[in-house]
């Protein structure tokens, strides 16, 4: 009787201690959930922009938008506190487009040039002011950012983000620099105050040398400018699916934090994860790339608006409807 006793005992000992153990552990990981949840939350709370009533309406009657698809709008700017070049000028504008049922993705590069109506200015004006002029009247340069381009591209545009050079540059060090393929040797004498040169073939590059070699006008022009852009995005996209930033808390969180000094958007963090899945078709080397421009098969023109150059559609001015159709049939099979 007294060793059945006794057995209880040390049985009840035994779950006691494991039972504290798994107290304590529970605690631990709520603790550290909670942290990182909480820390997510206060940077997005940073860098997510308030929702403005619809002030200004563009009109937008054949905005197509398609079942399985995201469309994301993704824009660079020089950043704060560059008043003389315009700190709000989006100097990069892409459209990310991802066919979610088929893995697919698509990427877009919108010439800062294009001459269009922003809603709310009054008159044309080119592409890359729609950002910096919703800044100024409304504090919320994406929404009048994206109603422009949904107007363009004729594409519903889900989300939008505005990266400064220098989040852009702390993100491409973060993650340890990216690889870029050059096709061919390149230089630019004239732009950085020195003679920046990358060689021909595969590149790691830093942040700064990335945002350089990305930037870079003078030695060629705005087309070859946003195919290199492409690729050092793209590059990016494959190092962050490589390193798998998004399964690892603290990586993401030191992301999160160098983001949040120079980011504006709309993503909320559960879209963003909800986007991970989709990182590897972004990466793959079947991704879809566009570029419009003023070539021979190109669906732009180029000329002169009150003295200062712009592109707009071959079609004419404000005909969009070829440009549309290269948005609508990217997935088409």
């Amino acid at each position: 009787m007294r060793f059945i006793t006794k057995k209880i005992v040390q049985t009840v000992r035994k779950w006691s201690w494991m039972k504290r153990l798994g107290a304590c552990a529970a605690v631990f990981v709520l603790l550290f959930v909670s942290f990182f949840l909480f820390k997510v939350e206060k940077t997005f709370s940073l860098i997510n922009t308030k929702m403005f009533s619809k002030v200004f309406q563009v009109d937008n009657q054949d905005d197509y938008q398609e079942k399985n698809r995201v469309n994301i709008l993704i824009m660079g700017l020089r950043g704060k506190g560059d008043v003389l070049n315009g700190e709000y000028l989006t100097d990069t504008m892409m459209v990310l487009s991802i066919k979610t049922d088929a893995n697919k993705a698509a990427l877009f590069s919108i010439p800062r040039d294009l001459y269009v109506r922003v809603p709310g200015w009054g008159k044309m004006e080119k592409i890359n002011f729609a950002y910096a002029y919703g800044k100024q009247t409304l504090h919320d340069g994406l929404q009048i950012a994206t109603r422009v381009v949904e107007r363009v591209a004729g594409v519903h545009i889900d989300y939008a983000i505005a990266v400064n050079f220098s989040s852009f540059m702390k993100l491409i060090d973060m993650v340890g620099g990216i690889d870029v393929y050059v096709p061919n040797d390149f230089s630019e004498s004239a732009q950085w105050g020195f003679d920046f040169q990358v060689p021909k073939g595969v590149n790691h590059m830093n942040g700064e040398t990335a945002l350089y070699y990305s930037r870079s006008r003078y030695s060629s022009n705005d087309f070859d400018r946003a195919r290199r852009q492409q690729d050092v995005l793209t590059a990016l996209g494959n190092k962050v699916a490589g390193i798998g930033v998004f399964a690892n808390p603290i990586k993401l969180s030191k992301m999160l934090d160098a983001l949040s000094e120079g980011v504006d958007t709309d993503i909320d963090f559960i879209s963003l994860l909800r986007f991970t899945k989709y990182a590897k078709a972004m990466s793959e080397a079947d991704l879809a790339r566009i570029v419009f421009d003023d070539s021979q098969n190109g669906l732009l023109a180029s000329g002169f608006a009150a003295s200062a150059y712009v592109l707009y559609p071959r079609a004419g001015i404000e005909n969009y409807n070829e440009i549309k159709d290269r948005f609508r049939s990217v997935f088409a099979k």
